[in-house]
């Protein structure tokens, strides 16, 4: 028995209406009493199904209009196909006042997508991110109930992998917009050399960002919302150059919205800690990417001498001259050619930082930083002898540990009898310090604490040849 009635037809006569597959029925009719008799009529409609209820059948539809649909009873499914032709955000939903639920296949029958009342008044509604291709809906329902099926294709504005990502320029803001639950938009920007990335995004959706190298596969930062509100601020030091990708998506895997995206390139820390490190006599190319910015520089003076410092280009810039402390000892706005800043300081074996900024708080613009170091010449003779190291711990030569092996080796010469060399190490945490020499000179040494008190010393304890 696949239905039954008693009196939903015309007085107390029965109606049965119910969904047939192809095949044979029976009805079978009966008095409602046992012992009653009568003549009746038996009348018989059959409508065929207004759609396939599989893909083979399914009917083929398009997204500028709306297919009207009917289901005749819990058993009954229609099946629509759709052609899509492009990536992009798929939308597809019933409209009515009929329960609907639709489910979605890709176009080997396999599922990926499923709603029963997203939509409006128990309607369903499927949004799936897609690739051109063919997709099937099939619409089902409780009870019998007509209803309307439409659908639409709205393009995904950047791509979801670092192979469809779409290709940004530092300093430029590019909208993007989450469309579905789940998005995720990919960029990739190429940085010219060493230097810090900063990526962020603007806007009231709480985004998440993550940095990936230039594989696409590693991912070296994520944030998720260190910028202005609830947006994701990522600031990263990238040493070599290359293709790096940024990842956007919704901190929510449920929520959709659009935001902006900045991503600026800093080819120079802005900071003192990050400085870029150049020789005493060098040319470093420079550019303040956008307004504000600050570039900042370490030079390692090893012995006494002149350091003079200037930009070249055609940019108005501000130089400062700080020591290893941060204090301010020089500063020059022009003394270069054209606008160019110059800065000419007597220095000793100390470790100098200069900042470079443009001139305006609104400027931009290329230069280059030359730095010349002309060191001083001891007399200890009629004839002009260098010394590669001073001879008073005020003249001390720095050298510094290798921050992973802690060492350290560095070439000196008593050019001269009773010459000294002093050099100067900053110890930063406890521990034990082995100095040496090596070679074949005889030599002494002493070591003292920073007031000059002499607290070790030593006359051939080294490896050989009556070193220290």
């Amino acid at each position: 028995q696949i239905g039954y009635d008693n009196n939903s037809g015309t007085g107390t006569n029965f109606k049965i209406s119910q969904y047939l597959e192809t095949g044979t029925y029976y009805i079978k009719v009966a008095h409602h009493s046992t012992s009653g008799t009568g003549s009746y009529t038996l009348a018989s409609q059959f409508t065929p199904d207004d759609y396939g209820d599989d893909r083979s059948t399914a009917t083929s539809i398009t997204s500028t209009s709306t297919t009207s649909g009917r289901i005749d009873g819990s058993r009954d499914v229609d099946y629509f196909e759709m052609s899509i032709t492009s990536a992009g955000t798929l939308v597809v939903e019933t409209t009515g006042s009929t329960d609907t639920v639709g489910i979605l296949y890709n176009a080997s029958g396999t599922q990926i997508g499923y709603d029963n009342n997203s939509g409006t008044d128990n309607n369903f509604k499927i949004s799936k991110k897609v690739v051109a291709g063919t997709y099937y809906v099939r619409v089902s329902a409780s009870s019998s109930g007509n209803y309307g099926l439409v659908y639409h294709v709205t393009a995904d504005d950047h791509g979801d992998t670092k192979e469809t990502a779409t290709s940004i320029t530092p300093t430029r803001t590019t909208s993007g917009n989450l469309e579905t639950a789940g998005d995720e938009d990919w960029f990739k920007v190429v940085i010219p050399s060493a230097g810090r990335l900063v990526a962020e995004t603007n806007g009231t959706t709480d985004t998440e960002g993550e940095l990936y190298d230039v594989s696409g596969r590693n991912r070296i930062a994520y944030d998720d919302q260190d910028g202005v509100d609830n947006n994701f601020k990522i600031s990263k030091f990238i040493t070599t150059a290359g293709t790096y990708y940024v990842r956007v998506k919704h901190h929510s895997a449920t929520e959709t919205g659009p935001y902006s995206l900045v991503v600026h390139f800093d080819d120079h820390n802005n900071t003192q800690d990050g400085a870029t490190p150049i020789n005493p006599t060098s040319t470093t190319p420079g550019s303040f990417e956008i307004a504000g910015d600050e570039d900042w520089f370490k030079i390692i003076i090893s012995r006494a001498g002149v350091l003079e410092v200037e930009t070249t280009g055609r940019i108005d810039t501000n130089g400062i001259l700080y020591d290893a402390s941060g204090t301010q000892i020089a500063s020059n706005e022009n003394s270069g050619t054209g606008n160019n800043f110059k800065i000419t300081q007597t220095v000793t074996a100390r470790t100098y930082y200069v900042k470079v900024k443009h001139h305006s708080t609104s400027g931009t613009g290329d230069y280059s930083l030359v730095s010349r170091f002309t060191p001083s010449i001891t007399t200890t003779s009629p004839e002009s002898i260098s010394d590669d190291h001073g001879n008073t711990k005020e003249t001390a030569t720095l050298i510094e540990l290798n921050t992973t092996t802690q060492k350290s080796t560095t070439s000196g010469n008593i050019e001269v009898a009773a010459d000294k060399d002093y050099f100067e190490i900053n110890i930063t945490r406890a521990g034990k310090l082995v100095i040496r020499t090596t070679g074949t000179t005889d030599t002494y040494g002493y070591l003292y604490d920073a007031s000059g008190t002499q607290v070790a010393s030593d006359d051939n304890s080294g490896f050989s040849n009556n070193n220290f």
